[in-house]
């Protein structure tokens, strides 16, 4: 067993907030109590020598382990600075990446098994500033010739995602819709099975590249997770069959998302919630 102690782990006024594995590397949150500055380190496993160190503002917190880090594809990391209800996309070399890398990262996991899965318990957004909150809840199209176009359909988790994106390789056309489930017979404006014959999204679907959905966080309170599971199917079927260019696995993407531990008139306890979500 190796044991490593202040100051090669990390100075005396300091703290490790949260530690990640991923390639013989460790990445670390660390957080100086004195100046309230926090870093992450990526350091080597087999000898803890720091590989590279990356600092960003994030607020103070007196909660102990707010502050975590977890891995991405492409030996890249997540920050989470709870203190503002910001996430940090890190390169593999350390950078701080911007909103058009993270949108690229994104898209290029339409192309690959999504296996993104953020966890955060009990994040307050109400620190955001909500005069720079756009409403979302819109389809905006602007077709461009040569573009590749993706279908971003969500819940409330892409609400602060632009309605339209676009760089020189891809656009994006996003349809964020707060309540979204993947079927919901009572109220069909929030069922992604009926959403899908619309004429509005059948008009998206027809022309694009691929889909990507970040769906189910509301699904998971309202119906068991087998039920679940036969929307999904059901509904990736119905789209391979009526878009022929959608016939690829590779072409529907349906990414993990947090989940809501809110208990629920089916699921009445966090247990039995939990539970569902685990399944």
């Amino acid at each position: 067993m190796k044991q490593w102690k202040s100051p090669q782990s990390c100075n005396s006024d300091e703290v490790i907030n949260n530690i990640a594995y991923n390639n013989e590397t460790l990445a670390l949150i660390i957080e100086n109590e004195t100046s309230n500055k926090k870093r992450i380190e990526l350091r080597s496993l087999s000898t803890f020598d720091p590989l590279w160190s990356t600092s960003f503002n994030a607020a103070y917190h007196f909660t102990p382990w707010n502050n975590r880090v977890c891995v991405l594809k492409y030996n890249e990391w997540l920050a989470i600075d709870y203190g503002n209800s910001r996430l940090f996309h890190v390169s593999k070399d350390g950078q701080i990446a911007t909103n058009g890398s993270t949108t690229t990262y994104a898209v290029n996991d339409v192309f690959a098994p999504t296996d993104l899965y953020f966890y955060l318990m009990n994040t307050d957004i109400s620190s955001l500033d909500t005069n720079h909150i756009i409403n979302l809840n819109m389809i905006y199209e602007q077709p461009i010739q040569n573009l590749p176009k993706y279908f971003v359909l969500s819940d409330s988790h892409g609400k602060y995602f632009p309605p339209y994106h676009r760089t020189a390789q891809y656009q994006l056309v996003i349809k964020s819709i707060s309540g979204l489930q993947w079927n919901n017979p009572w109220q069909q404006e929030l069922s992604v099975n009926n959403l899908i014959e619309s004429t509005s999204i059948k008009s998206i679907i027809s022309t694009c590249a691929g889909i990507i959905f970040m769906v189910g966080t509301n699904s998971i309170r309202s119906w068991s997770a087998s039920e679940i599971i036969q929307d999904i199917v059901n509904i990736t079927q119905s789209i391979r069959s009526t878009y022929d260019h959608l016939n690829r696995k590779t072409d529907i993407s349906i990414c993990t998302i947090f989940p809501c531990l809110k208990t629920s008139t089916r699921f009445l306890t966090s247990n039995l919630l939990t539970s569902n979500i685990n399944d």
